[in-house]
């Protein structure tokens, strides 16, 4: 099968389940995000929707929605979202209700409330939840459907796109700088009492933190972990921005723990001594 013919099939397959979706009347929004959406249909190994439903949806009745797809067979249902199988297809599906949702992304992460920039353990994801993610999702979403009120989910990807909020781009910077500054020390503890654990631990909380505090320099949502990893951090529209990214890919390669807290170090006095301005 040609790579034509396998969209073909995943366009198909999305065509489905967002049928089925939009007859039943709990569901506002239902949207494709993540690699299969930002790359305009490229093939990638799965399929990522969010989906916004009514206030007081009860888990029952989501569990009755994912179980009505056809040719589907759930693999598992992890926190708010349920993994399933369709027509061969592996598909992430995950829900919102609709006033939890605009409240944490509009009144917490665009506003920059501290509490809701920091990021969450979950089950499916290693490195935790990050909401820089989310909004770069929703920026870059494909909405196949959009019948909330006024339209509040086109409402909110066209405001992504139009900027990055000021204020949530002004609190990441100083929070983040924060925790840069003192895992660092944290982690220089670490390999001194030669804690091997917390050390490693320690370095990839910084690596993370440096990582999201360039995106906010640039003003540009963060890309996965997963996409970094791989090379995709090229939205960063300023040349050694980009190489900073990589620099802290690299660290991981290394072999010694003293040359990885060297490297992380001399990264983090970089960027928080403004010699990456623009």
């Amino acid at each position: 099968m040609t790579n034509l013919a396998k969209i073909r099939n995943v366009d198909a397959a999305i065509k489905e389940v967002a049928d089925i979706h939009f007859a039943n009347k709990l569901v506002e929004t239902f949207c494709v995000v993540g690699s299969y959406a930002k790359k305009n249909g490229v093939l990638s190994n799965d399929i990522d929707c969010l989906i916004i439903v009514k206030n007081h949806t009860q888990d029952d009745d989501l569990i009755h929605l994912v179980k009505s797809l056809p040719n589907s067979v759930p693999l598992e249902k992890s926190d708010d979202t349920y993994r399933t199988l369709i027509s061969g297809i592996e598909f992430g599906l995950a829900y919102f209700e609709s006033n939890d949702f605009y409240n944490s992304i509009i009144g917490g992460f665009i506003k920059g409330n501290a509490k809701s920039i920091s990021i969450i353990n979950r089950p499916w994801v290693i490195g935790g939840k990050i909401p820089e993610v989310l909004l770069g999702d929703i920026e870059l979403s494909q909405i196949i459907f959009d019948r909330s009120i006024r339209k509040r989910f086109t409402h909110l990807k066209k405001t992504l796109s139009i900027s990055y909020h000021p204020t949530l781009r002004k609190t990441l910077l100083k929070e983040l700088r924060q925790e840069i500054n003192i895992k660092l020390k944290l982690t220089e503890r670490a390999l001194m009492n030669r804690d091997w654990m917390l050390f490693e631990v320690g370095l990839t909380d910084v690596s993370i933190a440096i990582i999201r505090y360039v995106y906010a320099k640039d003003s540009q949502y963060m890309q996965p972990l997963k996409h970094i990893h791989h090379g995709y951090f090229h939205d960063l529209t300023v040349k050694r921005f980009r190489q900073i990214v990589k620099n802290v890919i690299d660290i991981f390669c290394l072999d010694s723990r003293n040359d990885k807290l060297l490297s992380v170090t001399n990264i983090s006095k970089k960027i928080l001594e403004g010699e990456d301005q623009k």
